[in-house]
């Protein structure tokens, strides 16, 4: 019976924490590289590594003979640590490629391979530690189960502290740690070994975090190109570049000069505009010609409350308007620092000025500690497309768009505030305006409201701004206005005549609609409507938080295979 010994325990221990951290750690990185859809599969990846290390052990026991234990765990951790930068560098050789066909599954094929190779070998050296050790398992597994708790405890503070790259090269760092004490116990030459890795992989660690040698430079099926600044934390890697527009949907009206911009993008994707501004607001006068601005004109100098700032675009849009009370809250800490940091100066101290307060959490945990009311609570196009740090929610939940949220942000409005909220419009099947507008009846109902029409109005711009990809998104942005109280005459009257002026189409007021399926939502009830519409637009509630999950199963593979005729939306966001 092999002797366990306090070194080999210590291996064990920092075997699983690397492990489990890595696990993590692949989540942030498949979510920039692929999308939130696949980043769940590290999870799968690790499990499946991890099974198939126990396994070969089982099935081949010739090649792992007792009487080598000590070789055998010190050869196999420290090929686990060496091989999570390779299998890194691997996966950054293989494009992704983001569309149905042979080559997305072979590309996909081995990204997971590569990345479940890791957990193979990591896999091994468990397995070897508790079945040659089965007399004193419980110690093993409890130093296995500590290493898995304390894994997942670092894996947020590396990230935070580290690139997405850098994290992994540290957790590689941390194996070969382990690969040395278990080599304490087999010979210095063994040591040495392990203890030369580690430092050749802290080396590598100071370079890369000096100079990104390991940067992503293609994600999500394409180039990444200009990138200006880059940053990593447990929510999201942060990059700048400077293809942006200050706008998402202007007037056709506005022919006059739009501000420079830079583009704030999340997890390689989801982005946000930061624009220049050096505090004349006569030079920033385009966002006020936005779809998304139109809530400012109903009201003069109310307290203002922006969920998602982002680049502060929203926030701009309140103080060029007059407002003087205007709160964001952000939920990446990284993104504020952007903005206030290496883009201050560009973005003229915006999140600095003393009308201005950010706040930087969940924007319902925030807005419920808030005892204050608001006159305009605005949300425009708030996504990120990223996946949790756990892996989870691989439909892309969001807590801002339920029916319990909006609730929220209802009872936290002055008795004639407006909550305004826009979305893409996709003029075929406007599946993300008509979800958006069934979550608003629900909510109303829920406050009381009789009448959920009367409290509703509707307005788009059919063409919006982009900076890329303008050739695959041909559609539009829609505003959701929802009061407390019903839209007085004056109010709807107010809204058609800048509709008019400004050349948007008003999709719905009280009484009238321009699309009958929006009349009859209001009428029948989203929950009812939903059941015969061709895709499932049904309110999303706090128990099933996912907006952008809308395809039923059956009608995900017509998308997929049988050619049937969504909007390019409704399979984007699926």
């Amino acid at each position: 019976m092999p002797t366990l010994t306090r070194a080999r325990l210590a291996g064990v221990f920092l075997t699983s924490l690397a492990l489990l951290a890595l696990e993590i750690a692949l989540t942030r990185i498949f979510s920039v590289l692929l999308w939130y859809h696949f980043a769940f599969l590290a999870i799968s990846l690790a499990l499946f590594g991890l099974g198939s290390g126990g396994l070969l052990l089982h099935f081949l026991p010739e090649r792992f003979p007792r009487e080598r234990l000590g070789e055998q765990l010190a050869r196999c951790s420290l090929l686990f640590a060496l091989s999570i930068p390779i299998s890194f560098v691997l996966i950054l050789g293989v494009p992704f490629i983001y569309r149905v066909s042979l080559g997305a599954l072979v590309s996909l094929g081995l990204i997971f391979a590569f990345a479940a190779a890791p957990f193979l070998l990591g896999g091994i050296v468990l397995a070897l530690a508790l079945s040659r050790h089965a007399a004193k398992i419980g110690a093993v597994y409890g130093a296995d189960l500590l290493g898995a708790g304390i894994g997942c405890a670092i894996a947020v503070p590396l990230l935070n502290a580290l690139s997405g790259p850098g994290t992994l090269v540290a957790i590689a760092v941390l194996a070969t740690a382990g690969a040395a004490l278990f080599a304490r116990d087999v010979s210095r030459r063994a040591f040495r070994a392990a203890v030369l890795a580690g430092a050749a992989l802290a080396a590598l660690l100071a370079l890369h975090e000096a100079t990104g040698v390991l940067r992503i430079d293609f994600a999500k099926d394409a180039l990444e190109e200009r990138i200006l600044y880059e940053d990593w934390n447990a929510l999201a890697r942060i990059t700048v570049t400077d293809r942006g527009t200050p706008n998402w949907a202007t007037s056709e009206t506005y022919q006059g000069p739009k501000p420079e911009t830079l583009w704030l993008k999340i997890d390689a994707e989801a982005g946000t505009p930061i624009v220049r501004f050096d505090g004349d607001f006569d030079k920033v006068r385009s966002i006020q010609y936005d779809v998304t601005a139109i809530a400012y004109t109903l009201r003069r100098d109310v307290p203002v409350l922006v969920i998602g700032p982002g680049g502060g675009r929203d926030v701009l849009t309140a103080l060029s308007f007059g407002y003087t009370d205007v709160t964001g809250v952000e939920i990446n800490p990284g993104i504020v620092e952007a903005v206030r940091g290496p883009f201050g100066e560009y973005a003229g101290r915006l999140y600095d000025r003393p009308e201005v307060r950010i706040v930087t959490g969940e924007a319902r945990s925030v807005i419920r500690r808030s005892r204050e009311k608001y006159g305009i609570l605005q949300a425009s196009l708030i996504d990120t497309w990223a996946a949790t740090s756990a892996g989870a929610y691989v439909l892309s939940e969001s807590g801002l768009y339920t029916k319990e949220a909006f609730v929220d942000f209802l009872s936290h409005l002055q008795d004639d505030g407006i909550l305004t909220v826009s979305r893409w419009y996709f003029e075929g099947m406007p599946i993300e305006t008509l979800r958006l507008t069934g979550i608003a009846t629900e909510a109303l109902r829920e406050i009381g409201a009789a009448e959920p029409g009367a409290h509703l109005l509707l307005v788009k711009r059919s063409v919006w701004d982009w900076a890329y990809r303008v050739d695959e998104f041909r559609d539009g942005i829609a505003t959701l206005l929802v009061k407390r109280t019903p839209w007085t005459a004056g109010e709807i009257e107010h809204v058609r005549r800048i509709a008019g002026e400004l050349r948007f189409d008003v999709v719905y007021a009280p009484g009238a609609a321009s699309r009958g399926e929006f009349e009859s939502l209001v009428a029948r009830g989203a929950v009812d409507f939903a059941r015969t519409y061709p895709v499932d637009v049904s309110p999303p509630t706090d128990d099933r938080p996912f907006f952008f999950y809308m395809l039923r199963p059956g009608e995900a593979i017509g998308a997929l295979f049988g050619g049937a005729a969504f909007e390019q939306g409704v399979v984007q966001n699926n």
